[in-house]
């Protein structure tokens, strides 16, 4: 049933394996996305459907709570990949900057790293996969923004306006370094300016980050994309979604520094 696949290699045979104690994963973390996939999947106790679920599904589909592309083995088990191996993003102070360090033509990883106020890390186990079958990429970017913060009294007491501006000029990475498991990209943050008095404006700078891993399976033309959608989402077309919107974040398909940061993120 896996043969054929990019996706139905060693991942696999570790995913289907995990299927088998579905019902203590289930028992701990009740209510989640995994609960959704195993209600649905073809790999589930009872095959997903049954007869009677399928046929009410067949006459009211609007009506049914139930994912019929979960029926798909290759379908189900990408979803299945996609919660267990999730994409994270930080957004840190660089442990290795040195703000003493000066510009002097040196493009050595350790000089640049020096240089970089700013570590940002896009980790995901996949790129592991991706890495023993030659057959994916990923897409990381990033943008500095800085916010605009005026002050003017109204009313109803002192009020405020925030304008965003965009800093694409400003954006490119010092250094880009790729492990088995992450991309890290070093960047400069410029200071904010302080809100010291009521009138004062202030700017504020914080990193939009978008990134996306990459699966091709040649042999049957198909494009895995992580993060995956939820169990429960209506498959979309992966070829499509293959440029980051840095205006909006939670978008299917695509991790960004809000929904996937995790702990010690800044910005």
């Amino acid at each position: 049933m896996f043969a054929g696949s990019a996706l139905f290699g060693p991942m696999g045979v570790i995913a289907v394996t995990l299927i088998l104690g579905g019902a203590l994963i289930v028992a701990r973390f009740s209510n989640t996305a995994f609960e959704d996939w195993l209600a649905g999947s073809i790999f589930s106790q009872e095959g997903g459907f049954s007869n009677t679920e399928r046929a009410r599904a067949d006459a009211m589909p609007w009506a049914s709570s139930r994912s019929r592309h979960l029926e798909d083995p290759e379908e189900a088990l990408y979803r299945l990949v996609g919660l267990l191996t999730g994409v994270s993003i930080q957004v840190e102070d660089n442990p290795d900057f040195d703000p003493t360090m000066i510009e002097n033509g040196s493009t050595s990883e350790q000089m640049l790293k020096m240089r970089a106020n700013t570590r940002i890390t896009v980790r995901s186990n996949v790129s592991g996969m991706f890495s023993e079958l030659d057959s994916g990429n990923s897409i990381v970017g990033c943008l500095l923004v800085r916010n605009e913060i005026s002050y003017q009294p109204t009313n109803h007491g002192l009020g405020h306006r925030v304008r965003r501006r965009d800093q694409p000029d400003r954006s490119t990475p010092i250094l880009q370094q790729v492990t088995c498991d992450a991309r890290v990209l070093y960047v400069n943050t410029p200071a904010s300016t302080p809100h010291s008095h009521s009138l004062q404006n202030a700017d504020h700078y914080y990193w939009e980050v978008r990134a996306q891993f990459r699966l091709k399976d040649y042999q049957k033309n198909k494009t895995w994309v992580f993060p995956a959608l939820a169990p429960k989402a209506a498959p979309i077309n992966m070829e499509q979604e293959t440029k980051p919107d840095f205006r909006r974040t939670n978008r299917p398909l695509w991790a960004d520094q809000e929904t996937h940061g995790v702990t010690g993120a800044t910005g």
